[in-house]
């Protein structure tokens, strides 16, 4: 598939535009810069993986990794400004919030405790995709 992969960018690079469908979405991932959904034959979204993000209100997922376990509840995270769902568990916080706020919530927050490591989850095509199908029901 590598060699696949390497085609169509040279391709893509070219100016060609390159039709691709697959079902496994990590590859539509790696490879487009445009998604389409179909369901059921009917088209259902078309746009860039960023755009319908944003349109479907699919936010980023920010973990934090404390040195102990902590003390601080969802609660007390859930009240920041851009913040829409926080899971604690152990030594690990969970934080889906608008990605311009990451920074700014470890600011806010850091109450005392000693931060390891964090990353962020960017949303996905399988996210759109889940979402979308969601609608659907």
């Amino acid at each position: 598939m590598k060699t696949i992969r390497e085609k169509i960018r040279y391709l893509n690079e070219k100016g060609a535009t390159v039709m691709f469908s697959s079902h496994i979405l990590s590859e539509v991932q790696a490879l487009c810069n445009r998604v389409c959904v179909i369901d059921k034959g009917h088209l259902v979204a078309e746009d860039t993986i960023e755009n319908l993000n944003r349109k479907l209100h699919i936010k980023p997922k920010l973990i934090i990794k404390v040195r102990e376990t902590t003390k601080i509840s969802a609660g007390e995270l859930e009240g920041i400004d851009g913040v829409d769902e926080v899971e604690v568990k152990d030594n690990e916080i969970a934080i889906i919030c608008d990605g311009n706020r990451k920074l700014q919530i470890m600011e806010d927050k850091n109450m005392g405790i000693v931060i390891e490591d964090f990353r962020t989850i960017e949303p996905s095509v399988e996210d759109v995709f889940v979402k979308l199908l969601e609608g659907e029901k």
